[in-house]
């Protein structure tokens, strides 16, 4: 076990370095602003999270949030983010964010 856990680590080109930077970045989202989960998948010290922002943006945005935890803590978080088209656009007619945990009814729509 390390001796103390590093500060946040952020792979995101788009928010500040550190627990400050991360802090800052989210305060100055909107208040319109909002985070639904969808699929959780977790092995070792590594956490994966699909979800949906949407509120503060032109379009709801689909990211794939990694998370490395040290100690119970966020010690580094990658992300992989893209713009959410609409199922009536989507060639295959399927939604790009579903929620495995809902029912099939709930996430047909």
């Amino acid at each position: 076990m390390p001796e103390t856990v590093p500060d946040y680590v952020q792979h995101n080109a788009f928010i500040p370095p550190a627990k400050a930077g991360l802090r800052g970045f989210i305060a100055d989202l909107p208040d319109t602003t909002r985070y639904e989960p969808g699929a959780i998948i977790a092995e070792g010290d590594l956490v994966m999270v699909h979800g949906r922002y949407s509120g503060g943006f032109d379009k709801p945005l689909l990211g794939i949030d990694i998370f490395r935890f040290e100690d119970g803590l966020v010690v580094e978080h990658w992300d992989v983010l893209q713009d959410e088209v609409a199922v009536q656009d989507a060639v295959a007619g399927n939604p790009m964010f579903t929620n495995p945990q809902a029912g099939w009814a709930d996430r047909q729509s």
